[in-house]
């Protein structure tokens, strides 16, 4: 009996038919100015001249600032040329002729200068960004890749991944979970398609064990790379192994204000990489996150007064041992939640909790 991955999928939208490996193809098409903007800093010398990587010939594409002008070398000739135009912001735009899945394609990033102080020895940046991505028509899914290291080259580890016009841009990984199935995710052909492929083996799902009346979701990313969940208070489908939680959320309830602004705050985590990973079994799991929130504090003591204390940062403590910062999109302040400390019948303030 052949194996499932052997057998070729009919789908309506298949291009070339059944892959090398009987799985569907997709192609990608870059679509130009929608998307997220990804953006390369670089340093300019005495000289005005700086490089980034980029899939040019040469591997790399090099600038020069020349007064107002921006002069791109392409092919490290050493031959700069005018290619980019000057907007009236100060901002310029060039095309660069590269290769994108085997065919000629120019690839649009914006240009800004950026002044520095003339002591410094180094004073120029240019700010540069590409606003385009590639997207594949699945179904009725469209799939979007983000140039996020602004390389020219789409699906590289460094790339992001968006499944859905709602759904969370994502590093793009070996596994992805399309129409509650878990598949392979492959870019081919130079960015030319992407192929996914049935995922065969051990799965697992889900549930965050969130408090009544709250909406809590939380990112987990696999230790290996291998693989990105979100998990809400519903069944979350995922490869069983190591995670690490990479950030969440957690609010009370969805009301908004006139402004259509959140009227409640929203309890932001970041995960840091030394915190331990959290196993995930193969069949159910579940997660304690999000609230009862215990509030904590760190202090230090004063050297030169024994009975002064200085309180150093205020947090939040979730239920799965998380530390939370707060921030309310329907107020006016950045910080929102403040911290105080009784003493002597009187409230000390200490911090206000801010996102970020």
């Amino acid at each position: 009996m052949r194996s499932p991955r052997m057998l070729c999928i009919g789908l309506s939208l298949v291009v070339g038919g059944c892959g090398q490996l009987g799985s569907p193809t997709y192609a990608l098409k870059p679509v130009v100015g929608t998307g997220p903007n990804n953006y390369h800093m670089v340093n300019l010398g005495k000289d005005g001249e700086g490089e980034m990587p980029f899939t040019t010939a040469s591997g790399k594409l090099r600038l020069r600032k020349t007064g107002n002008k921006i002069l791109v070398c392409c092919n490290n000739d050493g031959k700069f040329d005018e290619i980019s135009k000057r907007g009236e912001n100060g901002q310029s735009t060039a095309k660069i002729p590269v290769k994108l899945a085997g065919k000629a394609f120019e690839y649009p990033l914006s240009l800004l200068p950026i002044e520095g102080k003339p002591s410094d020895e180094h004073n120029q940046l240019l700010y540069v960004m590409g606003n385009i991505h590639v997207e594949a028509q699945v179904g009725q899914t469209v799939l979007r890749l983000y140039d996020t290291n602004l390389n020219g080259r789409f699906g590289d580890p460094e790339d992001m991944l968006q499944i859905g016009p709602a759904g969370s841009v994502r590093a793009v990984t070996k596994y992805v979970e399309m129409g509650g199935r878990i598949q392979e995710f492959q870019v081919v052909n130079d960015g030319e398609a992407v192929k996914l492929l049935p995922y065969i083996g051990p799965t697992a799902t889900l549930k965050l064990n969130a408090k009544e009346g709250w909406n809590t979701q939380v990112q987990l990313n696999h230790t290996e790379g291998l693989y990105v969940a979100f998990a809400k208070s519903t069944d979350a489908l995922l490869l069983p192994g190591a995670y690490r939680v990479a950030n969440g959320q957690a609010q009370f309830g969805d009301k908004k204000t006139e402004n259509g602004r959140d009227q409640y705050p929203i309890y932001f985590y970041s995960s840091g990489s030394k915190e331990a990973s959290i196993q995930i079994k193969e069949g159910q799991n579940s997660l304690a996150f999000g609230p009862p929130f215990r509030f904590d504090f760190a202090a230090s003591r004063s050297a030169a007064d024994a009975a002064s204390v200085t309180v150093t940062d205020t947090f939040l403590i979730g239920a799965g041992g998380e530390q939370y910062r707060a921030n309310n999109y329907g107020s006016n302040r950045g910080s929102t939640l403040t911290c105080f400390v009784r003493s002597a019948g009187k409230e000390l303030k200490v911090a206000d909790l801010s996102y970020g």
